[in-house]
């Protein structure tokens, strides 16, 4: 008897030692839309040692759920569920760069004005606010991630969204054109915050819609799911 087409992914499921080949093998899995891998997505799920693959085996049993409901779904799926990764280190050397570039300008006593054509004016804002600043909008950035996987996996366990919902985009960091001059490594961490915010807004937006229309909360938690797969600062 000839190995199914999709013999090679559950093999890579159950044998492969990296777990990003393991969370890729369950997408392709439930893109089969074959009931017959059912039974390997369920013993990921249950057995393997990585957090992720876990969830990526769960998210694809939900699927396979949905569509024995008849519930409408994407056939397109992205359900690695990736959250923020947690940039605080490069705060953390922004701070003692920040130490080290005050304590050369008081050596040198440079008060001189680097701003070669006069066009930014204003004084730049203190590099210890900026960087509390940006790490107080990670934190929220972070915490909304979070709570937006926690709402896919709510609705992954029970077939029901939770609604109403009480979530808020945090600001964006929109360094001052001064600043972003004064501090160009300032200027990358908070550019890569400020993109972070578009996937967070669209899953958003998409889990709102959830709730205001059930005919299609399936699709829109999926595609609320993808997006949060968008978030990255790697």
């Amino acid at each position: 008897m000839s190995q199914p087409k999709w013999g090679r992914w559950t093999g890579q499921l159950q044998n492969d030692p990296d777990p990003k080949v393991r969370r890729r093998a369950c997408q392709r899995l439930a893109a089969t839309r074959d009931p017959a891998v059912i039974p390997f997505l369920r013993t990921a799920y249950l057995e393997d040692g990585d957090e992720q693959v876990r969830d990526a085996a769960r998210e694809a049993l939900a699927y396979f759920k949905a569509v024995a409901q008849g519930k409408r779904v994407r056939r397109s799926l992205s359900i690695n569920d990736r959250v923020l990764t947690p940039v605080l280190g490069v705060l953390a050397v922004l701070l003692v760069v920040s130490l080290l570039l005050h304590g050369l300008q008081m050596v040198r006593g440079d008060d001189k004005d680097d701003n070669p054509s006069g066009a930014i004016q204003g004084e730049p804002t203190s590099r210890f606010d900026l960087i509390g600043e940006i790490e107080s909008k990670l934190r929220a950035a972070r915490e909304l991630a979070a709570g937006l996987k926690g709402e896919v996996a709510h609705y992954n366990d029970t077939g029901q969204v939770a609604c109403p919902l009480a979530y808020t985009l945090p600001e964006p960091v929109a360094l001052a054109a001064i600043d972003r001059y004064t501090y160009p490594d300032i200027k990358l961490t908070g550019d890569k915050l400020d993109l972070a915010r578009f996937p967070l807004e669209a899953s958003l937006i998409l889990r709102y819609g959830a709730c205001s229309d059930p005919a299609t909360q399936t699709a829109r938690v999926w595609e609320a799911s993808g997006r949060l797969d968008q978030v990255d600062f790697q």
